[in-house]
């Protein structure tokens, strides 16, 4: 059996996260390091310019008469397996402001899992896993995973 924690945030904590990674996606995309090919939780990108795409380089092998081959992955519980570590270096790789980077890091820094049990209250410090529904889980997924495109 398999639990996702969700996260309880007051709306003024929603608001500095949805600022966070619009500073974040800003700086990904002004300094170019976001991969041209990322659809999945991108303004102005979509499944439907994905398809198109993909469209486009099965017509280009089938006019150079090459076989074609497609490899589609699902990554089952992505947000709640990335570690924290990874997101920490991910963000100094791409030389992210000192700001944008503490702030994420505190964001992830010191959370834990409180589960109420018979014998009492039982926890569990998380060192991977993004919060359900947050803002910034996304963006720190494509930050990472940005890594696989290119």
């Amino acid at each position: 059996m398999s639990y996702r924690p969700i996260s309880l945030l007051l709306t003024l904590g929603k608001l500095m996260e949805k600022l966070m990674t619009q500073r974040l996606n800003y700086h990904l995309s002004t300094t170019k390091q976001s991969s041209s090919r990322q659809f999945g939780f991108r303004e102005g990108r979509s499944i439907d310019q994905a398809l198109d795409e993909l469209m486009k380089q099965v017509d280009k092998c089938r006019g150079q008469k090459n076989h074609t081959a497609i490899i589609s992955i699902d990554i089952q519980g992505a947000f709640d397996n990335l570690t924290h570590k990874s997101i920490d270096e991910k963000l100094t790789e791409n030389n992210c402001p000192c700001n944008i980077n503490s702030m994420f890091s505190n964001l992830l820094k010191d959370k834990k899992v409180i589960i109420p049990t018979n014998d009492g209250v039982a926890q569990h410090i998380k060192t991977r896993g993004c919060p359900q529904g947050s803002r910034s889980g996304p963006a720190l997924w494509n930050l990472v995973a940005d890594e696989a495109l290119n």
